[in-house]
C-alpha cells in the first residue's frame, strides 16, 4: 500500500473546463451535506459566459446545484498536535491550507506534497501578475476537513476549488491513514478486493440512472484508478463520489452514491469496518500521538524553511471560552491616534492552533493590541484561540470562510463567505465583527454590497510584509522599518513560524521609534457597514 496518485491535477482541469466551456457548462456550487454533520466552506462558482462577454457576466449568480449525499464532518479539535500548513502566494491568489499532525510527517508531508503540486500547476496554468484588484481572474483555495477518526484509522478529506475566471471545479481527495503504523491507505484498501468489482458495478448502474450526461467509460476509467472519494456517510453506508466535471457536466455538480449493500452483504475489509466504526463514533482524542516505533517527530511535515528555534511557552494558555459574551472590537479607551502616533499590527489567515497561541503570548508580555483577520474554517475547528484573541484586547475581523478572491463569485457566494464567517465568530465570542479584509485585497462594488448588507467594512493594508513569500524574520523587520508611516495598517499572517519569530524585533522597533500599537478600530474610528479603507501602499 502506498500514496496513490493524486486526483485531477489543475492541468487537467485546464482542459476540462476549456472543453466544458465550449459546450455551454459550468461548475457546480457547495453541497449541503446529506448527515446534517457539521459545516463546510462554500464553493460558490462562476457560469462560463460567452467569450466576449467574460468580464461583463463573470459575476453572474451560480444555478442551484444537485444535492448529493455527503461525507460527515468529524469534530478535530480533540486530535492531538493537530495544526495547518498553509501553501499561500497572494500574488497568485493561492491559498490551499491542510492539516500538519506532529509525529505523524508521512500523513502531513504528502498532503502538503499534494498541495504544493497543485499549487504549482496552477501557477503554470492560470497564474496573471499583476492581477490583484480585477475581477474574474484565476485563483485556487484549498481546505480540509476530518471525516472519520479513531486509534485505528483516519480519514481526511481535501477540498479545493478552482476559479479559471470564466469557469470553475471543485475536486476532493479522502485519504486514508492508520496513525498506529503510519501508513497512507489506497481508496480500494476500505473494501474486499473479491468485492470491488461488484461496488464498481453498482455505483456506475445508480448513477447511470439518475444523472443526464453520465459518461460510464470515464466512470469506470475513475473508480479502476481509485481517483473517486471513497469513505463512510453519517449513516454507515459505503460512500462513493467523483469530481465535478469527472463524470458528468458541471450542472450535475459531483455525483456521489451511497451504499447499504457494502455492510449488509460484508462488501467492507477489515480497514474498511475500521474506517465505518471511526466514522460512526468518533474519538480524535484517542489517535497515537505518532506511529509506534517511530520515534520522535523529524519535522518533515512543517511547512516552513528550517525554522530558527524559538522559545516554547513555560505554561500552557489557557483556550477555554468564558462564561459571557465578548466582543470582537475593543474600546478605544484612552487611545487618541489624532494625536498618537499610531500602527496598527494585523495578522491574517488564522488562527493556528500551534502558532497563534504562541504569538498571543509575545502579544501579552509586550502589551501589545493587534488585528486577527480570521477565517471561518479555522475559527470553526479553533473557536478557544478566538475567545482568547477578544479576551485580552484584540481585534477579530472576517478574513472570509475558505479565503478565494471574493469578485467573481456573485453576491450570493460572496454573502455566503462572510455570513458563515461571521457566524462563526458569533458562535465563539457571542459577537460579530464589523470589519472584513478581502482575500488578496481584491475586491469590487458586488464585494461592497454584499459586505454591507452582512454589516462589514472592508480594510485594507499599505505596509505588506510579504513574509508569506520570503519566511525570513529579518526581511519582515526590514520591510517595517522600510515602509511604517503613522497612520500605517501593517500586513502579516499568524500562519508562518517566521513570523510569530518576527514579532518581537517588529515591536521593538516601532516602540523604539515612538509609535503606539493598537487595533484597527482605535487607529481608523468606527466604521460604517460598506465603509471601505484603503491603505494600499
Amino acid at each position: 500500500m502506498g500514496i496513490r496518485n493524486r486526483r485531477l491535477t489543475t492541468r487537467a482541469l485546464a482542459a476540462c473546463l476549456a472543453l466544458t466551456m465550449l459546450a455551454g457548462c459550468s461548475g457546480g456550487a457547495d453541497r449541503q451535506a446529506e448527515t446534517g454533520i457539521g459545516d463546510r466552506g462554500s464553493t460558490a462558482t462562476v457560469p462560463p459566459p460567452a467569450t466576449d462577454q467574460q468580464e461583463a457576466t463573470a459575476t453572474a449568480e451560480p444555478p442551484t446545484p444537485r444535492d448529493w449525499p455527503e461525507l460527515p464532518d468529524v469534530d478535530s479539535s480533540g486530535l492531538p498536535g493537530l495544526d495547518i500548513a498553509t501553501v499561500s502566494d497572494q500574488d497568485a491568489q493561492i491559498h490551499l491550507v491542510v492539516p500538519r499532525l506532529a509525529g505523524h510527517p508521512v500523513l502531513s508531508g504528502a498532503l502538503l506534497a499534494a498541495a504544493e503540486k497543485r499549487a504549482e500547476e496552477f501557477r503554470a496554468d492560470y497564474a496573471v501578475e499583476g492581477h490583484a484588484g480585477m475581477t474574474a481572474t484565476p485563483f485556487i483555495t484549498g481546505q480540509w476537513r476530518l471525516v472519520a477518526a479513531s486509534k485505528d484509522i483516519l480519514g481526511v478529506e481535501t477540498e479545493t476549488y478552482v476559479n479559471a475566471g470564466a469557469s470553475s471545479q471543485t475536486v476532493w481527495t479522502v485519504d486514508w491513514y492508520q496513525p498506529r503504523t503510519g501508513t497512507l491507505l489506497e481508496p480500494w484498501d476500505l473494501v474486499e478486493e473479491d468485492h470491488r468489482a461488484g461496488v464498481m458495478d453498482v455505483v456506475v448502474t445508480e448513477l447511470e440512472a439518475e444523472v443526464q450526461g453520465f459518461d460510464e467509460e470515464r466512470a469506470r476509467e475513475f473508480l479502476r484508478d481509485g481517483r473517486v472519494r471513497l469513505g463512510v456517510d453519517g449513516d454507515g453506508r459505503l460512500f462513493v463520489g467523483f469530481d465535478e466535471y469527472a463524470v458528468a457536466p458541471g450542472s450535475e455538480s459531483g455525483p456521489s452514491v451511497v451504499l447499504w449493500q457494502a455492510v449488509e452483504e460484508g462488501w467492507l475489509s477489515e480497514l474498511g469496518e475500521q474506517a465505518r466504526r471511526a466514522t460512526m463514533d468518533p474519538d480524535a482524542s484517542a489517535v497515537p500521538e505518532q506511529p509506534a516505533g517511530s520515534g520522535s517527530d523529524t519535522g518533515a511535515d512543517n511547512d516552513e524553511p528550517t525554522p530558527v528555534p524559538t522559545a516554547e511557552p513555560t505554561q500552557e494558555p489557557s483556550l477555554s471560552p468564558t462564561t459571557a459574551p465578548v466582543s470582537p472590537e475593543p474600546a478605544a479607551g484612552d487611545v487618541n491616534c489624532a494625536v498618537e502616533r499610531c500602527v496598527a499590527l494585523t495578522f491574517d489567515d488564522g488562527p493556528s492552533s500551534g502558532l497563534t497561541p504562541r504569538l498571543l503570548d509575545i502579544l501579552s508580555a509586550e502589551r501589545v493590541a493587534a488585528t486577527f483577520y480570521v477565517t471561518g474554517s479555522q475559527v470553526n475547528a479553533n473557536p478557544g484561540i478566538v475567545v482568547r484573541q477578544v479576551s485580552e484586547g484584540h481585534q477579530v475581523g472576517n478574513h472570509t470562510w475558505s479565503h478565494p478572491s471574493l469578485p467573481g463569485l456573485g453576491s450570493a457566494g460572496v454573502r455566503d463567505e462572510l455570513a458563515r464567517t461571521n457566524q462563526a465568530i458569533r458562535a465563539a465570542t457571542g459577537a460579530s465583527p464589523t470589519t472584513m479584509r478581502p482575500p488578496y485585497g481584491a475586491t469590487d462594488e458586488t464585494v461592497r454590497a454584499a459586505a454591507a448588507a452582512e454589516g462589514l467594512a472592508q480594510v485594507t493594508w499599505d505596509v505588506d510584509t510579504r513574509d508569506w513569500e520570503h519566511k525570513n524574520p529579518a526581511r519582515t523587520l526590514e520591510i517595517v522599518q522600510q515602509t511604517t508611516r503613522p497612520g500605517s495598517i501593517i500586513l502579516m499572517h499568524d500562519v508562518h513560524e517566521t513570523t510569530v519569530q518576527a514579532v518581537p524585533d517588529v515591536v521593538a522597533w516601532l516602540r523604539g521609534q515612538g509609535y503606539r500599537m493598537v487595533t484597527v478600530n482605535q487607529l481608523v474610528g468606527p466604521l460604517e457597514p460598506g465603509q471601505v479603507v484603503s491603505r494600499r501602499g
